[in-house]
């Protein structure tokens, strides 16, 4: 059985290079003004294939490190103080144009939901996180991401 991507000590630079047993690390970007979402996020990656190289409390600051890191994935919030994740993923886009979105957030409506992948989210992810669901939407991601790049 192959293991996972998300389990197990796995480090490294950033692709091409890869990590232990041959597995590439990814790196990733959080915008979340929930720290306990940031700490949720951090510990369910931990030593995973997948690495957080910058943490960001609000929009402003979470531009600024897409911009320096360009990061595979970006962990986006909808609804933070000041500029909101939507507005954040509109700018995002033209900055880093590979990075996978995931969007995080508390609100569920449609609405909210087609707006974000209409502005390139490859994922929404509802809050409370439901540890298992979101660990397995990550491994879905991180598989993709590795697929288009062979």
């Amino acid at each position: 059985m192959a293991k996972s991507p998300i389990r197990g000590r796995i480090p490294g630079p950033k692709p091409p290079p890869a990590g232990d047993k041959g597995i590439p690390t990814l790196n990733a970007v959080v915008i979340d003004d929930s720290e306990a979402a940031r700490d949720m996020l951090r510990f369910l990656l931990d030593g995973s294939a997948i690495r957080i190289v910058g943490e960001a409390a609000n929009a402003q600051a979470g531009i600024e490190l897409c911009t320096r890191f360009q990061p595979d994935i970006l962990f986006l919030d909808i609804v933070m103080p000041g500029m909101s994740g939507t507005e954040a993923l509109v700018l995002i886009r033209e900055l880093v144009p590979h990075a996978k979105v995931v969007i995080f957030t508390s609100v569920s409506d449609r609405q909210t939901a087609l707006r974000a992948k209409e502005f390139g989210a490859a994922d929404y992810i509802l809050k409370p996180f439901d540890r298992d669901y979101l660990k397995k939407r990550i491994e879905v991601l991180y598989k993709k991401i590795l697929k288009e790049r062979l």
